[in-house]
């Protein structure tokens, strides 16, 4: 714990006692994220840690548009919002002979 200090300024994150001999740690800004998981892997810590909010893979689901609407003009108009597509697909009824169904799944 006291090798943290070196890594990072002590207000720039918090840490926590819990069971089982585990500490948690909570930055509190990206760059103190980074610089102890940083350290963390350098060290050979076993550790868990959960993605940065802006960092996580998310998916969407877009209902009631037609089901004639192309798929790229979809993906292109989440681009132009800013959003990193993947995967556009219609989703297909699983028991009506697989028709489109009016929603999509970025």
């Amino acid at each position: 714990m006291d090798d943290l200090a070196d890594v990072s300024e002590p207000d720039t994150y918090r840490t926590s006692a819990l069971a089982n001999d585990t500490v948690k740690i909570s930055a509190n800004t990206i760059d103190t994220y980074r610089s102890l998981m940083k350290y963390m892997e350098e060290e050979n810590t076993v550790h868990h840690t959960y993605r940065i909010e802006n960092e996580r893979i998310y998916r969407i689901i877009i209902r009631h548009p037609h089901h004639s609407v192309p798929l790229d003009d979809i993906k292109e108009e989440l681009q132009k919002e800013g959003h990193t597509v993947r995967n556009v697909m219609n989703i297909k009824h699983k028991q009506t002979n697989k028709r489109p169904l009016i929603t999509f799944l970025r």
